[in-house]
């Protein structure tokens, strides 16, 4: 089932297909931190229900300010583009 998957996506994405795999592993590591991270503080300090609704809430919002973050500096990183003078017509 794997390799069907695989090979779909490879299909689907042409020659984009290292390119898209990078980019969705550098999404995925953060997430996966954030689990072990949240995993430790739920059976370290508390596995009470509303801790598990502190914990989901507070990973959420740290994912939400990575993706910003992340579009920001895309965004930023980008070339300026170039402003055309504007001539005044003489007259």
């Amino acid at each position: 089932m794997v390799a069907v998957d695989a090979a779909i996506i490879v299909v689907l994405s042409g020659n984009n297909a290292s390119m898209r795999y990078k980019t969705q592993r550098a999404v995925g590591l953060p997430g996966i931190f954030l689990s072990f991270a949240a995993h430790f503080v739920l059976v370290e300090i508390s596995g009470a229900i509303w801790m598990q609704i502190v914990v989901s809430i507070v990973g959420i919002l740290m994912m939400t300010a990575l993706a910003y973050y992340r579009s920001w500096s895309k965004n930023a990183d980008k070339a300026p583009t170039k402003i055309k003078p504007i001539v005044a017509a003489a007259g």
